[in-house]
């Protein structure tokens, strides 16, 4: 437990207010939360996001709240958080080095905010996909969104070009 304390106190403040939120989020839905069926309705209707299109304009908080929100219990569940965790571990602590605690938020909200929108467009074009369909509760849109401008910004040549999708001996890479 020591190590991990090490480890977490190393990391950029952004980043561990980040993680601490997700987690403690997490971890209090999973206890405790999920198991209160009011409780349980409150998040699902006000707090995770719901695609359609009327609803998101009566409720645009959702396009915030529910980045911080992994609602799905079991093991997919702590999977999903696991690997959204990494993610931002491992892009996250370099972007915030090289661009500071505040951009690295900004980018965290921005992303999140717009991977919201970009699921309520989606939704409203394919209203019967099911990836598109029925309530969002994770995050991995935002994963996505913060991710595609961190190859540019890191100072590895051979992790920018493999981030990229360039071949690390391309001349122009």
């Amino acid at each position: 437990m020591s190590r991990f304390l090490v480890w977490y106190r190393m990391q950029p403040p952004a980043l561990r207010a980040l993680l601490t939120i997700n987690v403690g989020v997490y971890l209090l839905w999973i206890l405790a939360l999920m198991h209160i069926d009011a409780v349980r309705r409150f998040v699902w209707m006000q707090l995770a996001l719901n695609p359609d299109w009327p609803a998101i304009l009566t409720h645009p908080w959702q396009l915030v709240t529910y980045n911080f929100l992994h609602l799905q219990p079991g093991f997919w569940g702590l999977l999903h958080i696991l690997f959204n965790m990494l993610w931002l571990v491992w892009i996250g602590r370099e972007y915030e080095e090289l661009h500071g605690s505040h951009q690295l938020l900004a980018l965290y909200l921005i992303a999140g905010v717009g991977g919201g929108l970009l699921t309520v467009l989606l939704h409203a074009l394919f209203p019967g996909v099911g990836a598109f369909g029925g309530l969002v509760h994770g995050a991995s849109r935002r994963c996505w969104a913060c991710s595609w401008p961190w190859p540019f910004s890191i100072r590895s040549r051979a992790w920018r070009c493999f981030c990229s999708g360039r071949s690390v001996c391309s001349t122009w890479c």
